[in-house]
């Protein structure tokens, strides 16, 4: 499954078995759903079976490190490494909202209608898949497939980048409550420090999100220094 690219049914059998058989230990079963890119499966053991863990920062490479690596992994890590390319955006911050916008499951549907990994509305998709010399026409059943939903993710950090040069935080609430607000809010409070800024953001869903993705990319940094 695995080596078809279908890591949810990875994580759905790896859940399966955990639940099924007490006699497989949940040391091997993380192991296994790390291994298979199974990122949201192992994020959920992480918490739930090894959450004594989570409690302190590891000191060293062993086993708790390794519980730390999988609540925040490098999810899809090739695919979001040749979507960046050259470019210097931070592959942790898409590690980070990915992790806050789906925790890594490709085919979650929000409520609104945002699709897969990077929660991704089919109009913002498809924009941004013309805009990028797409010669085939765009299809919202695409944003399932962890490849293009990842792609256009970081096609769409990398144009609010554009639009708020050096301004993370503004990346971040964009991404959530889209540029036109954070423009305004970035006028209205132009004199903010950053943590004054997130603080007064006023819509309540953004301000926690930045908050969320924020802790996310703290931890990322300590954990993933190079």
């Amino acid at each position: 499954l695995s080596k078809l690219g279908l890591h949810s049914e990875v994580g759905k059998e790896l859940k399966a078995i955990s639940k099924n058989n007490k006699a497989i230990s949940k040391e091997l079963i993380i192991y296994l759903a790390a291994k298979n890119h199974a990122h949201d499966h192992a994020r959920v053991l992480a918490r739930i079976a090894f959450g004594e863990k989570l409690q302190s920062y590891p000191k060293n490479n062993g086993f708790a490190r390794f519980v730390w690596e999988q609540f925040y992994p490098e999810a899809y890590q090739a695919l979001v490494e040749y979507s960046i390319g050259k470019d210097n955006l931070d592959p942790r911050l898409v590690y980070s909202i990915m992790r806050t916008e789906s925790v890594f499951k490709p085919e979650v549907v929000s409520p609104a209608g945002a699709i897969g990994l990077m929660q991704l509305m089919p109009t913002t998709a498809n924009k941004l898949y013309q805009e990028n010399g797409a010669r085939d026409e765009f299809d919202c059943r695409m944003l399932y497939l962890p490849a293009v939903n990842i792609d256009l993710g970081v096609k769409y950090l990398q144009k609010l980048k554009a639009v708020f040069p050096d301004n993370p935080v503004a990346w971040i609430a964009s991404y959530n409550a889209g540029e036109e607000a954070v423009s305004r809010w970035l006028k209205v409070r132009s004199s903010y420090q950053t943590d004054e800024f997130v603080e007064e953001i006023p819509y309540a869903e953004t301000n926690a999100y930045v908050k969320k993705v924020l802790t996310a990319f703290w931890a990322k940094k300590q954990l993933y220094k190079n």
